[in-house]
């Protein structure tokens, strides 16, 4: 498709999850969403060190979107761990 003179290109998503606990920055592997492909589905755990008592009583998973220049946020999610735990 050509706009302009250029070229539009399929919109896509290079997704990674990642947060941080503990001062230690955990990360999933990237995959790429096509506009018209399947749903991404990592497959991949995280295993993070709870204990008792809760020093760190929240933990915040962000959903990410790679970029050459900066990578942006595309969703979070916020655990109490009290819940939890």
């Amino acid at each position: 498709m050509a706009i302009g003179g250029g070229l539009v290109q399929a919109a896509k998503t290079d997704a990674y999850v990642t947060t941080t606990f503990k001062n230690k920055n955990l990360k999933t592997k990237v995959i790429t969403q096509t506009e018209k492909g399947p749903a991404i589905n990592w497959n991949q755990e995280f295993w993070i060190p709870a204990q008792i008592p809760i020093i760190q009583p929240r933990i915040v998973l962000k959903v990410m979107d790679e970029d050459k220049v900066k990578d942006e946020v595309v969703a979070s999610l916020l655990f109490d761990l009290k819940d939890i735990v």
